[in-house]
């Protein structure tokens, strides 16, 4: 109980530090990938002031709307224009007036019964009154009969009572106008000639304004006017020009660049939260399709770290290029780069991770740069499609001639998606432009090319083996197969035949035929070691005649530790390795062990004791070499081969190991089983067809030579009897 609480322990342990870890490294993801997409909120800034003239050219980062201030101040000023002065009522003006004209009259009077002088009293009326009457008015009025002085005065109150009954403004023109008015008002007065310019005079001296400018609410009623004018607010678009080089800065020029955040850059905290919500959905949304439908990438804390490096390092690329090419503020530019990198990223990820992964985190990816960089949907779909059509480009890498053919078919996609989708967007052949097509074709082809570097720089530090690897490790040319062809021909020919073996079947299953071929050609480098202890590579005696069976056994099970030994020496990748460790399982030794049990009494014990270490192959691709090994050795003991002996001998083969549950660990199905079968047998029938027995031509020759001598010293026959037959039939002979 405590061994089995204790192993828990450990296991629960296990798997909280592996959740700790993904943690940490979607949490490090989060964190770098929001970092690199917000950079792109922080506008560059421009120093430039009204007058100046500008440096260089500048353009829209970003689709914005502004106030124009200047066509606001503009309007606003209009407006205040249009609002008329504001005036306040002068309360007493209309009495005052009419009481001038009566200081006037009682002057008059007063001067009647002094008797002082004309120019006297005019002086005096000028004075008090502020009236200036001409000496010829106060003569008229000073000898006009009280009566008459009298009626002048009803008269005169009734034309400056009716004038202030107006609206008089302190403006330029109301006073005179009025003084006018009030003239022409007195002469049409019926009185006596003689008194209408004094009656003149008195009345234009007597009127005033009544009605005063107000200022202050004059300044009140244009500045709510001038307030309800509304800002006039006017669109900036993504990639427009807002000054060229050596046009004279204005203030709208100033309200543009301020609108767009080009004057005082700030980072816009809002915008960078929005980004760091949506990555960590994205990061989110892909960790959980893997942990769902591919637990062992999951599980596997390195695959998982690779994952997230190629998705860091396709942002950082992107940002690096958008950085270097100065494309900030072309959404065009920026969505080939798109395209490149994703593609670039979806390819790696299907060859280094796994195909399904790669096309979601390709759509994932271009979602996530799209909506972060302002690129338009054309692109992001184009940078999608081209992703896909990448995984499906890298899905089987044959020779080094793919790597040409990757980079034409990416180009070629690339151009036809910009064609395509244009047309789609309802810009016709736009993109049929010398530039945009030099684009599309260059991204295609630095994509291939990216990706073939991205392969062979992360492929050995993170224990892959791809397809471009495995045809680096299936070239004869290597040290490690030279060394092997040199030191046990035999053994080399033996890997080469298995490697044809289990490549046929590996494809019929649908299993990884490249990477079996390559495990199958290093799978007995062990046997270098000591080559002469096998029977491919002996020529005089079987050395085991000399040794006990446990000892034969050891030297012989050796080989597959040795040969695990030999590949970490010369770094090969982990498949290979599991290949080597692999093949023979835990299969029995049987030949030695029924050399034993003639000896000894045979036991479980014993059996044990003849079985190789394992493990046991734990994937379809080393079943198939554990398969393909033991049928190419029995083939080799076959004697005058037949279709049915090669079928009998690889289905007794495979029922045996099937028997001794050999084939238990691995993800072989009956069917399978039954194809690999089919495989082998339609392989080593065209290996070991068979051939016409050839006779000896050098004895047919002697035998033929010796007849003839037989025959000449032979007595002729009578005539009439048969003569013996000369010599072997000529047909058989040209066989």
């Amino acid at each position: 109980m405590k061994l089995s609480s204790l192993a828990t322990a450990r296991r629960n342990l296990f798997v909280y530090s592996g959740d700790v870890k993904r943690l940490l490294l979607g949490a490090g993801s989060v964190i770098f990938i929001t970092i690199l997409l917000s950079t792109n909120l922080v506008p560059d800034r421009v120093n430039l002031h009204v007058g100046e003239v500008a440096p260089e050219e500048v353009r829209a980062p970003r689709t914005a709307e502004y106030e124009n201030r200047a066509e606001t101040e503009r309007l606003r000023l209009r407006a205040m224009q249009l609002v008329n002065p504001r005036y306040y009522r002068v309360e007493f003006a209309s009495q005052d007036a009419l009481k001038t004209v009566d200081e006037v009259f009682e002057h008059v009077l007063s001067a009647q019964v002094e008797g002082r002088s004309v120019e006297h009293q005019a002086d005096v009326i000028r004075q008090s009154c502020g009236v200036s009457l001409s000496p010829e008015a106060v003569k008229a009025l000073v000898h006009a009969p009280i009566e008459t002085i009298n009626d002048l005065r009803a008269k005169l109150h009734q034309v400056v009572g009716r004038a202030m009954d107006r609206e008089v403004h302190n403006r330029p023109d109301d006073l005179p106008a009025l003084r006018t008015q009030v003239v022409e008002d007195v002469a049409k007065l019926n009185v006596p000639k003689q008194y209408l310019p004094a009656l003149a005079q008195i009345a234009k001296a007597s009127v005033r304004y009544n009605r005063l400018y107000d200022a202050d609410s004059t300044e009140r009623a244009r500045r709510d006017e001038a307030l309800k004018v509304a800002p006039v607010s006017w669109t900036v678009m993504k990639g427009e020009v807002i000054i060229r080089k050596g046009e004279v800065v204005t203030r709208q020029h100033i309200d543009k660049l301020t609108a767009l955040g080009l004057m005082h850059p700030e980072m816009d905290f809002s915008r960078v939260a929005f980004v760091a919500v949506l990555v960590i959905v994205l990061i989110q949304l892909v960790a959980l399709y893997v942990a769902r439908y591919h637990p062992p990438i999951y599980s596997d804390i390195k695959r998982m770290g690779l994952l997230a490096l190629i998705v860091v390092t396709c942002v950082v690329g992107m940002k690096v290029g958008q950085s270097a090419l100065d494309l900030k503020a072309s959404g065009v530019l920026a969505g080939y780069l798109g395209m490149l990198w994703v593609s670039t990223a979806a390819m790696l990820i299907a060859v280094l991770v796994h195909p399904n992964v790669a096309c979601l985190v390709a759509a994932v990816l271009a979602a996530g740069i799209g909506a972060s960089m302002d690129m338009e949907l054309q692109y992001v779909t184009a940078a999608v499609l081209s992703g896909v059509v990448g995984v499906y480009a890298v899905a089987r890498i044959v020779d080094r001639g793919s790597l040409v053919r990757l980079a034409l078919a990416m180009a070629g996609t690339n151009t036809g998606l910009l064609w395509v989708l244009s047309g789609v967007a309802g810009q016709g052949w736009q993109v049929e432009t010398a530039p945009a097509a030099a684009w599309g074709f260059g991204s295609g082809i630095g994509a291939a090319l990216l990706f073939w570097l991205g392969v062979a720089v992360l492929e050995r530090p993170f224990g892959i083996i791809t397809h471009v690897g495995l045809l680096e490790l299936s070239d004869p040319n290597r040290p490690i197969l030279r060394r092997l062809l040199m030191e046990a021909p035999g053994t080399y020919h033996h890997s080469m035949v298995v490697g044809n073996l289990a490549e046929r079947a590996a494809e019929s299953i649908g299993a990884d035929s490249m990477l079996v071929r390559a495990q199958a050609y290093y799978h007995d480098i062990g046997k270098m070691r000591r080559p002469q202890f096998f029977i491919e590579n002996q020529r005089v005696e079987n050395v085991h005649d000399r040794l006990s069976p446990s000892l034969s056994m050891l030297v012989v099970a050796a080989h597959v530790r040795e040969g695990v030994e030999i590949a970490l020496e010369h770094r090969l990748p982990p498949r290979i390795v599991d290949g080597i460790r692999e093949h023979h399982g835990t299969s029995l030794v049987s030949f030695f062990y029924h050399q034993a049990c003639a000896e000894q009494e045979p036991s479980s014990v014993l059996e044990q004791h003849f079985r190789y270490d394992g493990p046991k192959p734990r994937s379809k691709e080393t079943a198939v070499l554990m398969l393909a090994d033991s049928v190419e050795a029995a083939s080799r003991s076959l004697v005058k081969p037949t279709p049915s002996k090669i079928e009998g001998m690889v289905y007794r083969i495979i029922q045996a190991r099937l028997q001794d549950g050999q084939l238990d660990e691995s993800d072989l199905t009956f069917r399978d089983i039954e194809k690999i079968a089919s495989s082998f047998t339609r392989t080593l029938c065209g290996m070991l067809h068979a051939r016409v027995e050839y006779p000896d031509v050098v004895a047919v020759q002697s035998k033929k030579a010796l007849l003839n001598v037989a025959n000449d010293l032979r007595p002729c026959p009578p005539e009439g009897e048969p003569k013996a037959a000369s010599g072997p039939d000529e047909e058989a002979v040209a066989i």
